[in-house]
């Protein structure tokens, strides 16, 4: 079955959301006035509530967001406003100033990317931030104080992307899912009786803490049933991650520890993975925008079946040299060419290389046959007696001399590498394979030219 790969972003998908938040701005009773030059300036403390909370907050590069206030001018007079923040700075503290027109409601915003966000802790003796502080001031152009609300506003909520953060997360739940996965059963599927799921993680996320799984397949039927697995408690617990060299980890789930073998006889037309990482961790640590979890996930069944002598085409490989190498292999005197194999299959192989430049004739009129005539053969991989599958592949080395003709073929651009391969015939006795199970090569070759 195809594998899929789920990834957590993790500081691309914490957003910061602000809550609502009003100030009115008092002043004091003046009576009546005249009007005369500016009345100078009012300043009220501000205070942001943040969410989520279960941020720690050392600092934090900020990737992208504003703040946005709408301003309330309640005179019949022009007022000019300035916000500044001293927890957000860019080489320094950054501001924001703006007129609101009498009697008039203002959007103003306040740009945070490429900011540092670097907020001062709580003075109750709590490392958590829940807001960010700051001031307004309010200047008059000169009016007649007749109201005690002067300017008003309100808070509008938009989301902050952060580019790193440096500090501590208590149990954050970071979800994932995917599109359902077809999956594809030939005609004639009866059943499994063993299957495995695996899972690899490559975790780059410090803060990691618990990965929670779920998969669900669902019968392949107008109504049909749907059956789930979950990834046992056990499974759950991750360590620490490294982001400049993530941890490798593989669960596994097989028939002994699961229903994996349940779920697939279901003989569903599709399943469906969702889950969520929890992040937490007791010491302060930096995590950056790129920062992820790396998931994939397989599901593997072995499939039972008698080979014939079926003969398979691998898919042709391009043999690339620059333009002065390919000069110099056209001058060779001969050469040696090293196959080395790896069968990875329950039954014995014949093999051919074959190369040329056409790919529509390389199979009628290659330029070059390795072996001249018929195959290399290759033995069956040893099986494991308790679940009749390979327990590793059988490993195989051939030389072939090359004439000097032969050798030049390696000198033709665009020139295509082949494999066929033939198996042996089991005569009517089954064997188990699993979509892992393969025939690799690999090719060096050693040519000597004329100078």
């Amino acid at each position: 079955m195809a594998k899929l790969r789920p990834v957590v972003d993790f500081a691309q998908d914490i957003r910061v959301t602000l809550e609502d938040s009003l100030m009115i701005f008092p002043l004091p009773d003046s009576g009546w006035g005249g009007r005369h030059p500016s009345m100078g300036w009012t300043t009220s403390f501000v205070t942001v509530k943040l969410k989520p909370t279960r941020l720690e907050v050392v600092q934090t590069e900020i990737l992208s967001g504003e703040m946005r206030f709408d301003m309330q001018n309640n005179m019949p007079e022009d007022v000019r406003i300035k916000l500044y923040f001293n927890d957000i700075k860019k080489n320094e503290v950054i501001n924001l100033a703006d007129v609101i027109p009498a009697n008039a409601v203002k959007t103003v915003r306040l740009p945070l990317g490429g900011t540092v966000f670097r907020p001062q802790m709580s003075s109750s003796g709590s490392d958590f931030i829940n807001n960010i502080s700051g001031n307004m001031d309010v200047e008059t152009f000169g009016l007649r104080l007749i109201s005690e609300r002067m300017v008003d506003w309100r808070y509008v909520p938009s989301p902050i992307a952060f580019n790193s953060l440096t500090g501590r997360i208590v149990d954050m739940r970071i979800p994932f899912g995917t599109v359902p996965l077809d999956v594809s059963l030939a005609a004639d599927f009866e059943g499994v009786q063993a299957a495995t799921l695996e899972i690899n993680l490559a975790n780059g996320i410090v803060f990691s803490k618990e990965l929670s799984l779920k998969v669900i397949a669902r019968e392949d039927t107008s109504g049909g049933r749907s059956i789930s697995l979950d990834l046992p408690a056990e499974m759950r617990p991750l360590g620490e991650g490294n982001p400049d060299d993530p941890e490798l980890t593989t669960l596994r789930l097989d028939e002994t520890n699961s229903n994996i073998v349940d779920l697939l006889n279901l003989k569903p037309a599709f399943i469906e993975i969702s889950g969520h990482i929890l992040l937490g961790g007791v010491t302060q640590s930096t995590v950056r925008r790129t920062d992820g979890i790396d998931i994939q996930v397989a599901i593997r069944s072995p499939l039972e079946a008698a080979f014939a002598d079926n003969t398979a085409v691998s898919e042709s490989k391009n043999i690339s040299s620059d333009t002065s190498t390919r000069a110099r292999l056209a001058r060779a005197t001969g050469g040696t060419l090293t196959l080395d194999f790896a069968n990875g299959l329950p039954v014995g192989v014949g093999i051919r290389l074959l190369l040329g430049t056409d790919a529509e004739r390389l199979l009628e009129s290659p330029a070059l046959k390795i072996p001249r005539q018929g195959d290399i053969a290759v033995g069956a991989a040893p099986v494991d007696a308790s679940t009749g599958l390979v327990r590793q592949p059988v490993t195989h080395r051939e030389q072939v001399t090359l004439t000097s003709a032969e050798a030049a073929v390696f000198s033709r651009s665009r020139l295509k590498s082949l494999m066929v391969i033939t198996t042996e015939a089991t005569n009517d006795r089954k064997v188990r394979i699993v979509d892992s199970d393969a025939v690799k090569m690999s090719i060096r070759a050693r040519i000597s030219v004329s100078e």
